[in-house]
């Protein structure tokens, strides 16, 4: 296979985030950059929280990946950006939506009422600021009754 963003992008689909399964790195808005050349391909990403916890286990998912996919490449580079913040915008509608079949609400703005990912709702509350992943808290739908995790508010 001819390397090229498109192809490299291909192949990034396929890797998920370690804390949030549900979602790839693309969907995600972790890849900032690609660039490539037949013998160097260089990805930078743009993670979620600084102190994620999952950043060696992406790097190496995606470096593993790309060796599979070009064995002749000399140098795959994985960097972490954290120049530029990552933001909500960055999460793909497929990514949102995502979210919300696995029962994750996405992110949203601090002062905005959180939506249960499941019945829809507006009357949620926080129940603890901690979940399964340090991006995320647990919540609780008061209509529902169903608790869930939500990415902390921006």
């Amino acid at each position: 296979m001819t390397v090229s963003a498109e192809a490299i992008f291909d192949v990034l689909r396929q890797v998920r985030d370690p804390e949030i399964p549900t979602l790839n790195i693309v969907d995600m808005g972790l890849v900032r950059e690609i660039r490539h050349t037949p013998e160097v391909i260089q990805v930078d990403l743009i993670p979620t929280f600084s102190g994620c916890p999952g950043l060696e286990l992406m790097r190496r998912e995606i470096e593993r990946r790309l060796k599979d996919t070009w064995p002749e490449a000399s140098e795959i580079r994985v960097r972490f950006q954290l120049k530029e913040p990552w933001t909500p915008e960055r999460l793909s509608q497929d990514g949102q939506e995502q979210l919300r079949q696995a029962g994750i609400a996405p992110p949203h703005l601090g002062d905005a009422p959180l939506p249960c990912p499941i019945c829809g709702s507006l009357n949620t509350r926080l129940n603890e600021v901690y979940a399964s992943a340090a991006c995320l808290s647990l919540y609780r739908c008061l209509t529902c009754h169903n608790p869930f995790s939500a990415f902390k508010p921006w």
